[in-house]
């Protein structure tokens, strides 16, 4: 998972910068399904763990197009499982997530103003499901 991407910043943008760390397989942005706008957050799939875990550990804070990066898993089973054999993962360490006032403090005012719009949305429109799944992708929200 990789959050507060600068709008600007295309899927080509992202591979480039993180096949820095290694072989990127695939880049998915986030976009508003309505508007075709990105919506400041990509998932970026690796060949192996080592290389995703490498890519959490070097390129989370980095800046990017004037915003710092948010690099973490997006579902840590795997990785965590992994790095416990490896040894080259710190479990707590990589399960402390930024508080939710944390996240709301990196979003500018007009994005926090689509999420709470998209997420509003969702839940009147009965797309509990979808809701559910953006919130746990998020993290700490």
């Amino acid at each position: 998972f990789v959050g507060n991407i600068a709008f600007g910043t295309t899927d080509e943008d992202i591979r480039q910068i993180f096949s820095e760390v290694g072989n990127v397989r695939n880049v998915r942005m986030a976009v508003n399904a309505e508007t075709g706008k990105p919506r400041g957050y990509c998932f970026v799939e690796y060949d192996d763990p080592a290389t995703a875990l490498s890519a959490i550990r070097n390129m989370n804070d980095r800046e990017i197009g004037g915003r710092r990066l948010r690099v973490n898993y997006s579902n840590n089973s795997a990785l965590v499982e992994y790095g416990n054999r490896s040894g080259n993962f710190n479990k707590a360490e990589a399960e402390k997530k930024p508080t939710a006032r944390q996240v709301v403090d990196q979003l500018e005012k007009r994005e926090l103003w689509e999420v709470m719009n998209e997420a509003k949305r969702m839940a009147t429109e009965g797309e509990t499901e979808k809701l559910a799944q953006l919130l746990r992708a998020s993290g700490a929200l």
